[in-house]
């Protein structure tokens, strides 16, 4: 039916040689350290245990600005540290079969973290949760959880020798918080703040597309041949995506927010419908025309993000009868102040605002006279799939925008078929432009969706009104209208000088048919004004 080529830009960079990705394509995001980000915790010592701990995760060869930020907390009897924070004060790292223990590269180091770390062997609810990163422990996107119960020391050799047990990020009962936006490096001014994560900022997905230039293909349907092209057809602009959730092991994910905002999304549509025969039912039709996966990232056992782009499109067409072709131009743009904040596993607190397009035209231009109802649509997709701590969430977008309705009815007035123009045959128009924009939240498990929530945020279809127009055609027309329902009407004359019986005069020679054998007007049978009229 149609062909489409896609060409993501987004694809290259994100599968550059640089960038690492995961079994599903995904950026398989890698462990940062507040230095690699210009942070540093200057408040305490670095080897000192916390009420809580912040990791991140990136992409360390610059392919995206991408950053997750975990955060865990603590309870009374339990405390956090995480290597990150004194990586370049070891030598060496064993963490295999259940066994941890760290090696410093100096005394006072050492003399400082046994110091503070003795407090596990102070009573046997003391624990702490050591966040191991060092190189040989773990895979290289990977960070190991232990539980330390007891520590033991080696002042010779700057050794600590832990009892500790190696945990999964799912089985560690610790709140946990994750934040993903972009990073914005930090400058001289900010880097002796305290690590924070900007809510404010987002992951920006492309959501520019090029569309082929048929939209749909010749298909005859009912006595109608029908096909739409599309010329410098497509999608514009990005959408910013940021998240947060907050996790428990004995309460599963509590809350899962997601904040889009759009930059510059424009969808454009040069449409041109061909038209031949008489549709004797009505037709309507809806189809995919693109339907892909935008780069996602993931962390192993935390977080796995997956867009899906769509594009889908449909028409639906009533009593429509002639030869012809329709020909406009639709520009629909998404201001930019728009933003949307889903609460996903709940509703409260989800709001939006902003997301009612501008719409801007060209010309409608027909080719000859046509009748009938026509209205086309696109809309366009995003469904944001989250997996948090093995759990599975999403959001869906939803914009069917631009749906344009046209009307059109072919005239015959031997006065003028349009004011203002003799030419006695016309095509008079209508219709306009709308939109409607929904969303949805849903939980996913073994790939069944249950909908969580859905809301329909903007539904109008008369956002534009095209201008009523009658467009004027001077002979009689070819196409295959059918006359046979429409109004005849006369009205008596005087014979000689009136404008109307001159009109008239010329009319008596017409054809007594309009463009079917079985639609029967002589124009012998009166001698004054005769109209027709195929109205939508």
């Amino acid at each position: 039916m149609h062909s489409w080529s896609v060409g993501l830009a987004a694809f290259a960079l994100w599968q550059s040689a640089s960038a690492k990705v995961d079994s599903k394509g995904n950026l398989a995001l890698e462990p940062l350290k507040p230095s690699d980000l210009g942070l540093h915790k200057r408040d305490t010592p670095l080897v000192n245990l916390q009420p809580s701990a912040s990791v991140f995760w990136g992409e360390p060869s610059n392919v995206s600005d991408l950053l997750v930020n975990v955060t865990l907390a603590s309870g009374q009897d339990e405390l956090l540290i995480s290597t990150d924070s004194f990586s370049s004060e070891l030598s060496s790292v064993s963490c295999q079969d259940n066994d941890l223990s760290l090696t410093f590269t100096n005394q006072d180091t050492y003399n400082a973290a046994i110091k503070d770390w003795d407090w596990v062997n102070f009573a046997d609810n003391h624990t702490f949760v050591m966040i191991v990163n060092y190189g040989g422990c773990g895979e290289a996107d990977e960070r190991q959880p232990w539980i330390v119960t007891g520590a033991t020391y080696d002042a010779t050799t700057f050794n600590v020798q832990f009892a500790a047990t190696q945990k999964s990020w799912t089985e560690i009962n610790n709140e946990m918080t994750v934040e993903w936006g972009s990073y914005i490096q930090a400058t001289s001014a900010s880097v002796n703040k305290r690590i924070t994560f900007s809510k404010t900022l987002s992951h920006t997905f492309d959501l520019t597309h090029d569309m082929d230039t048929t939209l749909f293909s010749k298909a005859t349907q009912s006595g109608l041949d029908f096909n739409v092209d599309c010329q410098n057809c497509g999608t514009k602009g990005s959408i910013a995506i940021s998240g947060k959730i907050s996790y428990k092991l004995l309460d599963g994910v509590q809350s899962l927010e997601i904040t889009a905002t759009p930059s510059n999304i424009e969808f454009d549509l040069g449409l041109a419908f061909g038209i031949s025969g008489n549709l004797t039912d009505d037709w309507s039709k809806s189809f995919n025309i693109l339907n892909t996966g935008l780069p996602g990232f993931s962390i192993p056992e935390i977080l796995e993000v997956g867009p899906i782009f769509s594009i889908d499109a449909g028409f639906d067409l009533k009593a429509v009868q002639g030869s012809a072709s329709i020909s406009s131009g639709i520009t629909a743009k998404i201001p930019n102040s728009a933003t949307a904040t889903l609460d996903i596993v709940g509703t409260d607190d989800s709001s939006f605002s902003g997301w009612e397009p501008t719409i801007s035209t060209l010309p409608i231009e027909v080719s000859a006279e046509v009748d009938g109802s026509l209205e086309l649509f696109t809309s366009v997709g995003l469904d944001i799939g989250v997996t948090a701590f093995g759990a599975g969430f999403g959001a869906g977008f939803t914009l069917k925008i631009p749906d344009v309705t046209l009307n059109v009815g072919a005239e015959f007035d031997n006065l003028g078929a349009c004011e203002g123009h003799n030419e006695t045959f016309g095509v008079k128009f209508s219709g306009g432009v709308g939109a409607d924009l929904s969303m949805n939240a849903y939980a996913e498990s073994k790939d069944v969706k249950t909908q969580k929530w859905e809301k329909d945020l903007l539904n109008k279809p008369d956002i534009y009104a095209f201008p009523s127009q009658c467009l004027p055609f001077g002979a009689a027309p070819s196409s295959p209208i059918s006359v046979s329902s429409t109004s005849v009407a006369t009205t008596t004359a005087p014979s000689s000088t009136s404008s109307s019986a001159a009109k008239s005069s010329s009319a008596s020679g017409a054809p007594t048919s309009y463009g079917s054998k079985n639609a029967t007007a002589t124009a012998s049978s009166y001698n004054g004004r005769l109209r027709r009229h195929v109205l939508y």
